[in-house]
Formats: structure tokens, sequence, C-alpha cells
């Protein structure tokens, strides 16, 4: 896991392009290398990128833009110890916090995976996807707590 930098933009802006159907304004690249508490990730599996995590801790909660691992790369596991690395990141530097993000309706894939990891869908937003069709997101979310020994 590897934290996003001027270096590594670019790669950022290809995962992205790669991954979502949504197209990222430039300003979005600028919020992840500039704007407090907004956090990015990219995951590598031997030297190659193939996945990344987008975040912000706002008001006591953090908000996973994005999360996505290439094609290719899934039903390996990858994805689930990206999402624990990211979850032990969180724990580690914010601490306990509820965190939330939105799925679209469609992605059945991306759901099952964030039920596997512990999320549960607590509402819908019909009007989140303002450039898709059907526009409709789920809102998960899991109270992140770290597991004292």
């Amino acid at each position: 896991m590897v934290r996003i930098s001027l270096r590594n933009i670019e790669t950022m802006e290809s995962m992205n392009s790669a991954l979502f159907p949504v197209h990222y304004k430039d300003t979005f690249s600028l919020q992840i290398l500039f704007k407090k508490n907004t956090f990015g990730f990219l995951f590598y599996e031997e030297d190659y990128p193939v996945g990344l995590c987008t975040f912000t801790f706002e008001k006591g909660r953090v908000y996973v833009m994005t999360f996505g691992i290439l094609v290719r790369y899934r039903r390996r596991g990858i994805g689930r110890r990206c999402m624990s690395l990211v979850e032990e990141y969180i724990l580690q530097n914010i601490g306990d916090v509820l965190v939330n993000l939105h799925v679209h309706e469609s992605n059945h894939i991306g759901i099952r995976f964030y039920v596997k990891m512990g999320y549960k869908q607590v509402g819908i937003d019909h009007l989140y996807y303002l450039d898709m069709v059907p526009r409709t997101a789920y809102i998960l979310e899991k109270n992140l707590k770290y597991h004292y020994e």
C-alpha cells in the first residue's frame, strides 16, 4: 500500500479511468494530494499497480470515495487484503470510526464484496450518480472499532 503523491498521481488517474464508469475532474486529483483529512493509496502486486482507495475523514466519519481492484486481479483475495489494510490504517491513524460509502445499484459484485467485509446497507440515494442511468446508489456503512486483545 503506497500513499498517493505527486510521483504516482498519474497512476491513480489511470486506475480511476480503468475502474470506474464515472469521469473524475482534475480537481479530484488535487483534492487527494492537498486537501486536509483526505487520503489516497495505490495497491501493488509484484511492483504492478492493481488497485486504489481514496477516502476522507470529516465530522467523525470516514467516507470512502473510491475503492477498486483491476478486473484481472479480482477473486484472488487481493481486494479483501487491500480493504483490510485501509481499515487498519484508519484505525491506527484516526481511531474507532464509522465508515460509509456509495455503491451503484447495478454493482452486485461490489455490494457482495462490501457485505462480506462487514458493511451493512443503511440507505438508498436515488439521485447520487448524476451522469449515469440508473442514478441510484446504495449507502453502506461499517462501524470500525479496534479489537483489543
